[in-house]
């Protein structure tokens, strides 16, 4: 009963319990080593702290009192006994012989009373050091009792608030705490924790009555919580620090590591053959390179470059002697048949587009597109034997952009041929609103009464009647300069064994030098490469001059961090030896 009294009275000190252990020291004395290093040109000694603690587990016994015990008028007191490095025996008394909380106070008119006795036995284990830090422990503990009359805070034994107990409670419990010093002898020590025992008692109807009215008995789980002052016999022991100078190792000077060579490249031309110098005159011949697909949004008539020939209106047959025709069919086969006699060029293509006037419906305009681009081709594959997959034949079925364009630049200029800003907008509003061709046309002619359509279709609508462009492409026969060029693109992503095989065939060739030294640089081979960017510069290479430079300054670079590398080695071989000695001399360093 002793214990479950005092143990409530005890209950709002955990809290305190936490907080005050979360902040206690450790009890390792560790050699201290600092983490920075100081280095020079001149041999540095560190001073090395080593803590010497007392490796003895025997710090003698230690009597305490319980605080919290006190607050129910107890004397008590405690004795604790190491019998192992971390585990302990101890023993815990409690004697309260009056009734009330002071001695004298002995008066038998006054219904309260509150004696007993209370014996305990308990084992200790400390987890790090004795009478330091953290604890557990398994006690078991005896109470005689008799109290009555007495009101207990938080509903508890309210058997004993209007009778009397008088009995015996036997358990056992588990508890922990936590120790800390306060000087060289005192400590103080929170603990808490719970036991299972067995009541039996007899129960009276008063505190000094004495006709027994019934029995009681049972098992119960009972707190403990208690906050202890505690001396002990044998001083606690310090640590003192001793200090070794040892000679520390010199840390190399870091460098970066060498920068990545990024060379320098550049395609290699072809040799100039006629087809070179023809396009010069004639722009609508043009390098493959330069093939630009055909889309709806591209405006023909502003590219200049492009050959047309004429057709009739609503016609696809393609007649020599119309316009001007005679004078751009001649020219297309004079071009073309010089291109294929040219032995450092080869026809890649030819693009014809065909198209029509936005007059009429979209599905024959778009019948009409295609049958004049394949009537342009049909011309000339009757005077070149060329096949039908040199042709990139695209029906532009009704212009639509190039109509937008004309009316773009006539609301620019104001106006023309009797088509006001008004109108031409109105034009330009119908075809950016309306998505079907046929009804767009069909409401481009209603506008004002089908006053300004006829304006349009004699202003605007004549070229476009008759609409058939032509773009001639050739390519290079030079297989040398298509391999470099591909080794080129190899190497800039990154395959640099298919780069080299590829490059190493055309060595022979001096416009490989730069790409070749490249790509033996990049494969391992720098004695090779330097050669090449040699031969390569005698001959006006800029990009080799760069590269050489490049190249030059990562091998000395390469030479000092790899000399860095060594020396960080051996650094590291001579920190590890440091170590070892600091070591050495926290082990060997006699004990206080």
């Amino acid at each position: 009963m002793v214990r479950i009294l005092h143990g409530t009275l005890r209950a709002a000190a955990v809290a305190v319990a936490l907080v005050l252990c979360a902040g206690v020291r450790s009890n390792a004395y560790p050699g201290h080593i600092p983490e920075t290093l100081s280095f020079s040109n001149d041999t540095v000694y560190r001073e090395v702290v080593v803590q010497q603690a007392d490796t003895t587990w025997n710090h003698g016994a230690s009597i305490r009192t319980n605080l919290f015990y006190w607050g129910s008028g107890t004397p008590n007191l405690g004795l604790e006994i190491p019998v192992a490095k971390h585990f302990s025996i101890g023993g815990n008394f409690g004697l309260k012989a009056w009734p009330r909380f002071f001695p004298g106070d002995n008066d038998k008119m006054k219904e309260k009373k509150w004696k007993h006795m209370l014996g305990a036995i308990e084992f200790r284990y400390w987890p790090n050091e004795m009478y330091e830090g953290w604890f557990f422990g398994l006690d078991g503990i005896y109470t005689h009792y008799n109290v009555g009359a007495v009101k207990f805070p938080f509903g508890m034994y309210k058997e004993v608030r209007d009778s009397r107990l008088e009995g015996d409670w036997m358990g056992i419990g588990l508890f922990f705490g936590h120790s800390w010093w306060l000087s060289n002898r005192w400590r103080m020590e929170l603990e808490a924790g719970a036991a299972l025992g067995h009541n039996n008692a007899k129960q009276f109807e008063c505190g000094y009555c004495g006709t027994e009215i019934g029995k009681k008995k049972g098992w119960g789980v009972v707190p403990k919580l208690g906050l202890n002052l505690a001396y002990n016999f044998v001083k606690r022991r310090t640590v003192e620090d001793v200090i070794v100078k040892v000679a520390e190792p010199q840390a190399p000077k870091p460098i970066a590591a060498p920068s990545l060579v990024r060379p320098q490249l550049r395609d290699v031309s072809p040799k100039k053959g006629v087809a070179d110098s023809l396009t010069e005159t004639n722009l609508f011949l043009k390098p493959i390179a330069e093939y630009k697909p055909y889309s709806p949004d591209r405006v023909l008539r502003k590219e200049k470059e492009l050959l047309y020939v004429n057709f009739e209106v609503g016609k696809h047959i393609l007649k020599y002697n119309f316009r001007n025709n005679a004078e751009i069919l001649d020219k297309i086969i004079d071009i073309t048949g010089t291109v294929m006699k040219d032995a450092r060029h080869q026809m890649a293509k030819i693009q014809i587009i065909g198209l029509a006037s936005i007059e009429g419906s979209y599905k024959t305009n778009e019948a009409l597109g295609i049958n004049r681009a394949k009537a342009l081709k049909t011309y000339i594959q009757g005077k070149l034997p060329l096949g039908d997959d040199m042709f990139d034949i695209q029906g532009g079925a009704e212009a639509w952009s190039e109509f937008k364009d004309q009316l773009s630049d006539l609301i620019l200029a104001g106006g023309s041929n009797n088509l006001t800003v008004k109108e031409l907008e109105q034009v330009m509003d119908i075809i950016n609103t309306e998505g079907n061709l046929d009804n767009r046309e069909a409401k481009i002619k209603a506008l004002n009464n089908r006053k300004t359509y006829p304006k349009i279709l004699k202003a605007l609508l004549a070229d476009q009647r008759n609409s058939g462009y032509l773009t001639i492409y050739y390519d290079y026969v030079d297989d040398t300069a298509k391999a470099i060029n591909k080794s080129i693109d190899l190497l800039e992503a990154g395959k640099t064994k298919e780069a080299m095989e590829l490059i190493e065939k055309q060595k022979d060739d001096p416009r490989s030098y730069n790409t070749l030294a490249v790509a033996l640089f990049q494969n391992g081979r720098e004695a090779e490469a330097i050669e090449y960017l040699e031969k390569a510069i005698a001959l006006g290479d800029e990009k080799a001059a760069e590269n050489l430079s490049d190249v030059k300054k990562y091998l000395k670079q390469r030479e000092e961090y790899e000399k860095y590398l060594k020396e960080v080695e051996d650094y590291n071989k001579k920190v590890e030896e440091f170590n070892r000695t600091v070591n050495q001399l926290k082990q060997n360093t006699p004990s206080k």
